[in-house]
């Protein structure tokens, strides 16, 4: 389901609107654990420093938090480029004439700029992390000007689901409930179909948000994505709602 090689594989970044970033771990495809591994083997395999070179170079320790914040950083500077582009392919998937997720909108918090009602939602992007052989346009590369591919990365983000919480009104029965803070799903798109990726991130969000998927409200999914979550999530009968939006048996219980 996830790339398993050492440095090409899968990973998941949230994102809020504040630009805050974490990393997520996908089984036991983590960029931490990945990164150790590397410099575990590389030290084991290269010869014994000299004197000289060792009082200057980093302990394995401070090279991994060197590139952890490197990566941050990567994926900060990529945000914008690809929460449009993923925003679009998404409109287009949906037959929409607009995207509903965009970075100005993401980070503003609403729809409109003078919205006095803003939400403070999270993107959650399924990334592909992969080693190169040269230099690309975006890579993290080493300060020790080492030619080893492990220190060059490409990163292509080919996934995202928005999320976040929303007011909304629900028919219960015959009644109208207003929920409050309902966890929402408001776009989700992936570039990659059939592969078991789609399956991977929302699985990946729920454990992250430690909510269970028929207590989640989706934001007017389209009939693949309600037939994408009967087959892969066993959610059957959805209740669509005056709002457009969509929950499923169990939301209220």
């Amino acid at each position: 389901m996830a790339y398993n090689q050492d440095n090409d594989y899968l990973m998941i970044v949230k994102v809020d609107n504040q630009c805050n970033i974490k990393l997520i771990n996908i089984n036991q495809c983590n960029y931490v654990n990945s990164l150790a591994d590397n410099l575990k083997s590389s030290s084991s395999s290269s010869s014994s420093p000299s004197p000289s070179s060792s009082s200057c170079s980093l302990t394995p320790s401070k090279q991994l938090d060197n590139k952890q914040s490197e990566l941050i950083n990567l994926i900060r500077s990529q945000l914008k480029l690809w929460i449009n582009s993923l925003g679009v392919q998404s409109a287009e998937a949906q037959n929409l004439k607009e995207p509903i997720t965009c970075h100005t909108r993401f980070i503003q918090g609403s729809f409109r700029s003078n919205s006095p009602l803003k939400h403070n939602d999270s993107i959650y992007f399924l990334v592909h992390h992969q080693s190169v052989n040269h230099q690309p346009s975006t890579t993290i590369t080493n300060n020790d000007n080492s030619s080893d591919e492990n220190n060059r990365i490409q990163l292509n983000a080919i996934g995202l689901i928005r999320v976040g919480f929303r007011n909304l009104f629900l028919q219960q029965s015959e009644q109208l409930v207003n929920v409050n803070r309902c966890f929402s799903i408001l776009d989700f798109y992936i570039t990659r179909q059939r592969q078991g990726l789609g399956k991977l991130l929302i699985s990946c969000v729920l454990k992250d948000q430690t909510i269970n998927i028929n207590k989640c409200a989706f934001d007017r999914p389209t009939s693949a994505l309600l037939s994408f979550l009967g087959k892969h999530f066993n959610l059957g009968s959805p209740q669509k709602q005056h709002n457009r939006f969509v929950i499923y048996d169990g939301f209220f219980s």
